[in-house]
């Protein structure tokens, strides 16, 4: 019986036993499964650091050394990764150990090729299916969270319009009396406030902007605008983070057909990953975050927004749908992993697209998008 599997899954046979480890193997290899087995908890270990594998099989009393539970709770907390129990004892004291771990399965030796082979599709089924709900969950939790970002951003920009005309007034009317007293020194600090004031006042904008719920509504929109507006609220973190921006403009670049609110969405999701990746570097490196906008010399109907940053090119793994790890920003990548797949979604729904290039040694993110018309936008 040769069965085919055509996903190549990898599984590790943790089995004190060499030959039934061995018999083990050679029964998963009839069904298309690659296999590595270990003799011991701690051999297990050092291969699982060594290697990559899709599932685990676990005997729990194994020999000397750690025993198939406590091997399990190491290997857990490393990689997120289905483990079956292979036990030849099923008293309750030993399935009350085991279930700490939350396995994937047991089967209770001795077994049957075929009756192995179906709890580790059902293992693998079982794990998918959890991770694809996590993963809901968490893009439910992200769309809700930016969407309460969007109402809290508005009301607090509608509250702060008020006492800002007041300043703006104000300053405005000083500056014009220290001007006709020629006081050069209040003149001075008056048209300080008056520019000051101008930038909060444009940021209060983006933000009402930003928030108004007519993202579904196509319009033709200038992208060096939607990134301008999106920058502005990126201002202070920047300066805080002490991240360079470098951003180079075409200002001859057309208008595109688009929904603009989305399309904010999408830079706001882009440059908010890029900052991760910024933080991700070594903290005594050079902090930079260049954006470069341009008519696209392959396809003169497509305007290309190239993101690149001094991160370490996690932008690559990100695209490719890889698990990211990078310390304490893990939570963080995550949720940028799934606001940068977000806005492959957008873009692709104005029929452009989001891919992850090397250039000159260094990822970047490169945002192209159609100027006329889509039908599916």
């Amino acid at each position: 019986m040769n069965h085919k599997n055509p996903k190549k899954l990898k599984i590790l046979v943790v089995e004190d036993e060499t030959i039934i480890a061995i018999n083990i193997c050679n029964s998963l290899q009839q069904f298309g499964y690659q296999t590595e087995y270990a003799n011991s908890g701690e051999s297990a270990l050092e291969i699982i650091n060594e290697q990559k594998f899709d599932v685990v099989l676990m005997d729990i009393m194994l020999g000397e050394g750690m025993d198939g539970i406590e091997t399990s709770k190491i290997i857990l907390s490393k990689i997120n990764i289905p483990i079956i129990y292979l036990t030849a004892f099923s008293d309750q004291s030993t399935l009350d150990r085991a279930q700490i771990t939350e396995p994937s399965g047991y089967i209770i030796k001795p077994f049957h090729a075929r009756e192995l082979y179906i709890t580790i599709e059902l293992a693998i089924y079982k794990f998918e299916s959890t991770k694809s709900f996590h993963l809901m969950q968490e893009r439910l939790y992200e769309s809700q969270r930016l969407e309460s970002i969007g109402i809290l951003s508005s009301g607090i920009a509608h509250e702060i319009n008020n006492p800002l005309m007041g300043i703006l007034n104000f300053a405005e009317l000083g500056w014009e009396q220290s001007k006709e007293k020629e006081d050069s020194d209040f003149s001075h600090y008056f048209e300080t406030i008056l520019n000051e004031s101008n930038k909060i006042s444009t940021i209060v904008k983006n933000l009402i902007n930003y928030a108004r719920e007519d993202k579904d509504h196509l319009v033709w929109a200038n992208v060096n605008q939607i990134v301008q507006e999106i920058l502005s609220l990126f201002n202070q973190l920047f300066i805080k983070d002490q991240i360079n921006l470098n951003i180079e403009y075409d200002k001859a670049l057309p208008e595109i057909f688009c929904k603009p609110q989305k399309l904010k969405q999408a830079v706001l999701n882009i440059i908010s990953y890029c900052r991760l990746s910024i933080h991700e570097q070594e903290q005594s490196s050079e902090k930079w975050l260049s954006i470069k906008i341009y008519l696209s010399p392959a396809l003169k109907d497509n305007i290309r927004v190239d993101f690149m940053d001094s991160g370490k090119g996690i932008s690559s793994q990100i695209n490719n749908r890889e698990k990211t790890t990078v310390g304490s920003y893990e939570k963080n990548f995550t949720l940028a992993g799934l606001g940068f797949h977000l806005s492959q979604a957008i873009v692709g729904e104005h029929g452009g697209s989001i891919k992850a290039l090397k250039e000159d040694e260094k990822y970047l993110l490169r945002m192209e998008l159609p100027i006329g018309s889509n039908e599916r936008a």
